[in-house]
């Protein structure tokens, strides 16, 4: 009896146990297929979370105006006798532009000249028997009555042929040329535009409740779309003294140098006015943040462990955050990373919480790769 039972106990450990064996190689195999499909780690870009100063503007859409600009017309009629100028082309003040016929004009000039030549003569000889007593005062003061209508005759005359010779006001550049040779000018029909490039006016409005952060000689920044990527800087010149009341707007004008001519007027602009920076304040990539309907979060990268060769392995991790101002590309934020922190700025697509990452080189999307973190450098807080 005891045989049997010894006999049936060692039966029943030896099937235990092969059958633990089973089990435990097939754990193992199983352990080994899922290690072995386990998908490699995502290549992600990552940078640096930095602290440091971030600008302020007030920010408006602007119409560029001229300094200087003005429609050449001319004052009395006429016919174009001479043309001096071409469209396009760049003047100086006083310039001639445009010769009206002025033939009638100056051969009244030479009559009136003569007679008050012959005035003038009429009048010393007067004069000078009116100390004899042998003339009354009242045929000399005719004299000097001719003599003072034939000057003003004259002097209407000149005043009429210059303004049959057209000048440029001002320096500046003409605008396409809208008068021919020999074609009869009425007095206000417009010749050419003269637009003074060199200087010009922005005008743009801002609400009322920016007042207190408006004043004169602030720097303002300009883009327009004709130069992409490119700013212009202006200054604060004129703010208008009463708000709109139909709007509750300011109208705030700033003057710009156009040395190269590249802005014109009429030309459209985004108008940023430089305020004083806000110090000290922790800033990511704009590419970093996901904004949903559940909050600002971003993807930090935090080292786990160190594999073969020493080479470190990462892993991601989504924190919330309570994100802030968005300037030039990048996103203040004001809780939730420090400075130093790297976080996710591509790959995160489809990323979760936990999954292996590796660092791909530099992304080109956050910054052009200014604050961008490769493998090589990165120091994990």
């Amino acid at each position: 009896m005891v045989k049997r039972i010894l006999l049936t106990l060692f039966c029943l450990v030896l099937a235990f146990g092969g059958l633990y064996a089973i089990k435990h190689y097939r754990d193992g195999k199983a352990a080994a297929q899922q290690a072995a499909s386990r998908p490699p780690p995502t290549p992600v870009a990552v940078a640096q979370a930095i602290a440091g100063p971030l600008p302020r503007y007030l920010e408006a859409i602007g119409t560029l105006k001229a300094v200087r600009q003005v429609v050449i017309a001319p004052e009395v009629g006429g016919r174009v006798v001479a043309l001096h100028f071409e469209s396009g082309e760049t003047v100086r003040t006083g310039e001639t532009l445009v010769q009206l016929n002025d033939a009638p004009e100056r051969g009244d000039l030479a009559r009136f000249r003569s007679i008050a030549e012959f005035a003038q003569r009429e009048l010393a000889r007067v004069e000078s028997v009116s100390d004899r007593r042998a003339i009354s005062q009242s045929n000399v003061d005719e004299a000097k009555r001719r003599l003072g209508e034939a000057r003003g005759d004259i002097a209407r005359t000149e005043a009429l042929i210059a303004q049959k010779l057209i000048r440029a006001p001002f320096d500046g550049v003409l605008g396409v040329r809208k008068i021919n040779l020999g074609e009869y000018l009425q007095t206000g029909q417009p010749i050419v535009t003269l637009t003074d490039l060199d200087t010009l006016h922005v005008n743009f409005t801002l609400p009322e409740q920016e007042l207190s952060r408006l004043a004169p000689r602030q720097p303002a920044d300009l883009t327009a779309d004709a130069f992409p990527g490119r700013a212009f800087r202006a200054t604060v010149t004129t703010i208008e003294p009463q708000v709109a009341v139909e709007t509750r707007t300011i109208l705030v004008q700033a003057t710009l140098a156009n040395r190269e001519h590249l802005l014109r007027p009429g030309m459209f602009t985004a108008v940023r006015v430089v305020l004083p920076a806000e110090q000290n304040v922790v800033t990511v990539p704009e590419t970093a943040v996901d904004k949903t309907l559940y909050g600002d979060s971003l993807f930090v990268v935090r080292q786990t462990a160190t594999g073969e060769a020493a080479q470190p392995q990462y892993t991601a991790e989504r924190i919330f955050i309570k994100a802030g101002r968005q300037v030039d590309g990048r996103v203040a934020v004001l809780d939730g990373v420090t400075p130093g922190t790297l976080v996710i700025t591509a790959g995160q697509i489809n990323l979760a919480s936990g999954a292996p990452v590796s660092l791909a080189p530099v992304d080109t999307l956050a910054e052009s790769g200014k604050n961008s973190v490769s493998p090589r450098d990165s120091k994990l807080q």
